[in-house]
């Protein structure tokens, strides 16, 4: 009687110790959004501007355009951001330098091509707005201008952004809410574009010696676009009326490629106007 009750308590110890164990669960993670809702009305915000720089590491005029987007982000801090576009093209211009990170991507050569032809550098846009002559690539040059006549527009979206690193996880998570401000009498987009900044490589420059650096800081440079790099749809359900307090929310985790520093990550989204296609508002935070 003994020696069965004994087998029968190690065979029960056997089972136990061999039962699987489940899953790990994250109890205090937040789930992750993707709605359209109403809410109150909002205040407007204040129109910002997005510079887009179109560069490359063999253009030695390049980095004074950069210099003029870096001055106009100071000169109206919170009110501009910017944005460096790696292009692939044309070759003498972009080709990456041997053992130097490649910072051209097919992202940045999608949105640059949608905004015309690139045939010398630098250029860039602001707001993808045309010029008086409907170029969106225009010279650095008219920056400041079209910069002063974008803040002078009234807004549309407030653009709520908001960033956390998971060290754990290596990944980032972002949680962007578009509340409208005024009634919409058009369809939008969004473009969600992962920037890194103090990226140490060589680069093309006429005002150093010898014609070029391999030192020199590249800034806000266009990583990666999570989603359609010519915009996701900000899609208003039907029976809901496109009126100010609409609000899309939307939530996402963006894995680190192995060649990013997470220290020096930031995420930077963007609105669209379809019918214009112009940017009307613009958010950008660094990772926390």
């Amino acid at each position: 009687m003994r020696k069965a009750a004994l087998l029968s308590l190690c065979s029960i110890a056997l089972f136990v110790s061999c039962e699987e164990e489940p899953p790990y669960i994250k109890f205090t993670e937040k789930p992750l959004l993707d709605t359209v809702y109403m809410s109150p009305a909002p205040n407007a915000q204040a129109k910002k501007a997005l510079v887009i720089d179109v560069t490359g590491v063999r253009c030695n005029n390049c980095p004074r355009a950069a210099k003029v987007a870096k001055d106009l982000v100071n000169q109206y801090a919170g009110r501009v951001e910017a944005v460096a576009l790696y292009a692939s093209s044309p070759a003498s211009l972009t080709r990456p330098w041997p053992g130097f990170d490649t910072l051209s991507n097919e992202d940045a050569t999608q949105i640059i091509n949608s905004l015309g032809s690139v045939i010398s550098l630098p250029i860039g846009s602001v707001n993808y707005a045309p010029d008086g002559s409907g170029n969106r690539l225009v010279s650095s040059t008219s920056w400041p201008l079209m910069v002063q006549d974008e803040l002078a527009k009234p807004s549309i979206w407030n653009l709520e952004l908001r960033t956390e690193w998971q060290a754990d996880e290596d990944r980032g998570r972002l949680e962007i809410k578009a509340t409208a401000n005024t009634d919409l009498s058009s369809n939008y987009s969004w473009v969600v574009g992962i920037l890194e900044s103090h990226i140490i490589g060589k680069q093309s420059d006429i005002d150093a010696p010898g014609g070029y650096t391999d030192e020199y800081e590249h800034d806000h440079v266009l990583r990666a676009v999570k989603g359609s790099a010519l915009g996701d749809a900000m899609t208003i359900p039907a029976g809901l009326n496109a009126v100010a307090g609409i609000t899309v929310e939307k939530h996402m985790y963006v894995p680190r490629r192995t060649n990013w520093k997470a220290e020096n990550l930031s995420a930077l989204v963007w609105i669209i106007d379809n019918s214009t296609g112009n940017i009307v508002q613009v958010a950008h935070a660094d990772f926390q």
